[in-house]
């Protein structure tokens, strides 16, 4: 998936998060100020930050700390079950289990796929675009847009929208991994309609 956004996390404030967003790429014209939206760019940095996914260097902390930061987080359980539902997950399983699951089919389970790699075997889940929009519902408590410049674009030939997303959370503590200066661009996309 080609990335559409180039962002960067201009500052938190107890539970206030501002992050600056830069449209990058041609069919993607606004910067949505959706709550699901929101949340997805919070848990974006946590895992970008958790698999060493950092740009340049010029990045705010070296990959190590950005990694230890996440690893240490005193929400993760809470951020790993909103990644799970916005990116899909794998849930390792015996081989017994992959061989009933295999024989049977997988019953009413909103699995995708079994997969094999060499630390075992997977149940693969897809994304969860409800789950992760009504979670995002109860997270998070206002986003609103600041700076806009272009937003929406109107014509093709305008110039790229930007945007800041002041987001509100009910609980300070998710934005414990955001540091000012991150930067990183991404694929995600107002779930919004899927």
């Amino acid at each position: 998936m080609s990335e559409l956004f180039s962002a960067r996390v201009e500052g938190v404030a107890g539970d206030t998060a501002r992050i600056r967003f830069e449209v990058c790429h041609p069919d993607q014209w606004n910067v949505p100020n959706t709550k699901n939206f929101a949340l997805q760019a919070l848990i974006d940095v946590y895992w970008r930050m958790k698999m060493g996914y950092v740009l340049g260097n010029h990045q705010i902390a070296s990959t190590s700390a950005l990694k230890r930061r996440a690893a240490d987080h005193p929400h993760r359980d809470r951020l790993e079950e909103w990644l799970g539902l916005a990116h899909g997950r794998d849930v390792a399983i015996t081989e017994a289990e992959y061989a009933r699951l295999a024989r049977d089919g997988f019953g009413t389970e909103p699995l995708v796929g079994l997969h094999y790699n060499p630390s075992g075997w997977y149940r693969s889940y897809g994304t969860q675009y409800a789950a992760f929009m009504a979670a995002a519902e109860r997270a998070v408590i206002s986003v609103e847009l600041e700076d806009e410049e272009g937003n929406p674009k109107r014509e093709i030939e305008d110039p790229d929208p930007k945007a800041t997303i002041v987001v509100r959370v009910v609980e300070p503590g998710w934005l414990e991994h955001l540091v000012s200066g991150f930067t990183w661009t991404t694929a995600i996309f107002d779930f919004t309609g899927w």
